[in-house]
Parts: C-alpha cells; sequence; structure tokens
C-alpha cells in the first residue's frame, strides 16, 4: 500500500519532477559548477576546484563553488582553506637579451640545481630574488669564469676572501662557471668542484654551470632553456645587479676605464657605494 501511494504521489508531481523529492549528489553538484572538476570514479571521485581556484568554502561539503584573487593579485600559498592574496610581482620588462650589459635589465636567468657551497641543492632565479620582498639583499654580485682560464683560479681565490663580508653586507654571491677544461657547456656538478677547489666552501654562496641555464620570468610563467646564456669573449669576469630594477650597474672593471681590473676590483666598495645612492640614476 505503501508503495502504491509513493507511485501516486510522483504520478500527481510530475509537473514539478519526482526527482525534486531526492537532494542532488556531490558529482551532480560538482558538474553543475563552472569552477568544480570531478577527478576519477567510484571509490576512487573526488572534486577539486580548476587550476588556480580555491574553494570558496574549504569547509562547506555542499559548496561546490571556486574563487580566483582580483585581477593583479595571486594566492599567498597553495594551502586550500588559506584565501589570502597577493600583489602579482613581475621580473621588470624590456631585459637585455644580448646577455649582461652595463646599464640594462639583466636577463632573468634561472637554475634548478644550483649548488650551495655546503653541496645542498636549491632552485634560484632572478625573478624570485627581484620579487622576494623578505630577501635583506640589495644586489647580486655575479662572477663568472670557466674550467680552462689560467687565471681564473687565481680570481676565484680573491673572490673567496670577501665572500662572507659581501653576503654579510648585503649582496647575493653567485660563481658562475661557463665551461670546463674541454670547452664544453660546465654542469652545476662540475661549477660546485671547481669552485670548492679554488674558493673553498661555505653556507650562502651559489655555484652554477651554463649548461643548466634557463630563463624564467612573468611571475614564473614564461620558461625558457638557454645553455650558454653566460658566455661571454673572455675571463675572468663580473658584473654588479641593483635588487631594485635589476640593472647592471657595474660591470668588469667597476664602470671605470682605468679600473684595476676584475680580479682586484674592491667589490666590498662598490657595494657600499651603491647602497649610499651612487648608482640610482642606473
Amino acid at each position: 500500500m505503501f508503495r502504491l501511494a509513493l507511485g501516486f504521489l510522483c504520478a500527481l508531481s510530475f509537473v514539478l519532477g519526482c526527482e525534486s523529492l531526492t537532494e542532488p549528489t556531490n558529482q551532480e553538484l560538482c558538474e553543475a559548477s563552472e569552477t568544480c572538476q570531478v577527478v576519477g570514479e567510484g571509490a576512487e571521485m573526488s572534486f577539486e576546484c580548476i587550476d588556480g581556484l580555491k574553494w570558496e568554502d574549504a569547509e562547506d561539503p555542499k559548496n561546490f563553488t571556486c574563487i580566483s584573487c582580483e585581477e593583479g593579485m595571486k594566492w599567498e600559498n597553495t594551502k586550500i582553506d588559506d584565501l589570502t592574496c597577493v600583489p602579482i610581482c613581475k621580473y621588470p620588462e624590456g631585459f637585455s637579451t644580448d646577455g649582461i650589459v652595463l646599464g640594462e635589465v639583466a636577463p632573468p636567468v634561472a637554475w634548478d640545481d644550483a649548488y650551495l657551497g655546503d653541496g645542498t641543492q636549491t632552485e634560484f632565479s632572478f625573478e624570485e630574488f627581484y620579487c622576494d620582498e623578505d630577501n635583506d639583499k640589495v644586489a647580486l654580485i655575479v662572477f663568472v669564469s670557466t674550467g680552462w682560464c689560467p687565471n681564473c683560479p687565481q680570481y676565484m681565490a680573491h673572490v673567496a676572501e670577501d665572500a662572507a663580508i659581501l653576503d654579510a653586507a648585503g649582496a647575493k654571491v653567485i660563481y658562475w662557471i661557463m665551461q670546463d677544461t674541454g670547452h664544453n657547456l660546465a654542469t652545476n656538478e662540475y661549477a660546485n668542484t671547481y669552485v670548492n677547489n679554488y674558493a673553498g666552501n661555505d653556507t650562502f654562496s651559489l655555484r652554477v654551470g651554463d649548461s643548466t641555464t634557463k630563463l624564467i620570468y612573468d611571475d614564473g610563467q614564461k620558461v625558457e632553456e638557454q645553455p650558454g646564456a653566460g658566455s661571454y669573449p673572455y675571463v675572468p669576469y663580473g658584473f654588479v645587479i641593483k635588487k631594485d630594477n635589476m640593472k647592471v650597474v657595474v660591470d668588469e672593471t667597476g664602470n671605470d676605464p682605468e679600473g684595476p681590473g676584475i680580479i682586484y676590483e674592491d667589490f666590498l666598495a662598490l657595494l657600499e657605494k651603491l647602497k649610499a645612492g651612487e648608482y640610482d640614476d642606473i
């Protein structure tokens, strides 16, 4: 009798739809949302926001709406229940496409497996360095060498004498090794061994080889493989890049045609001049 009555009710409520007596499933709710996607099937089925979005309310199991940050903003982190947005930071536009050029924005180079002097590996990019507001550094000081260069061991030893002082004074020190002894593009492993042989190890400076160089910019959205990006007609070579605009403010002789040359350049004095504002017009 009860089954007959239920069927009769359904027949009478045909205009409204018998399905109105039951709630939609989570799958149906997700599929009806423009921002939710169904992942997997059966017992493995789950519901996720489409790329770049987060749940409007992560604690509401019946809310299948995902949201994004406003234009010009991005999520501060990847936690699904943290809806904090921060301004998008991108590398300065108009960077040089001809390598490191005095007075121009340096190319946004990056390495996936750069070495620290203690042997640990880390990602490093000029764009992240530029965008990191918590970073207390004011400049990059980059030293370029090769494995076949006869004067580069002396160069490495001279640089190492002041590397810790430069780091403490606000410079991120990078040793960029272009080629190995066979004139092949150097790997990060080779760069680490080479620098440690002549400059010793530490916990702050980076060692990178030119075979793994790439460009990363536009908030990490543009990635271009650029092995050989550090190649220059002579070594040893060095340059200083201001963090506030990523422009090259000092080249191989400290922007002084009568300077002492890169091996004996006083980078600490140059760094103090930068902090004093002497390169603000570059």
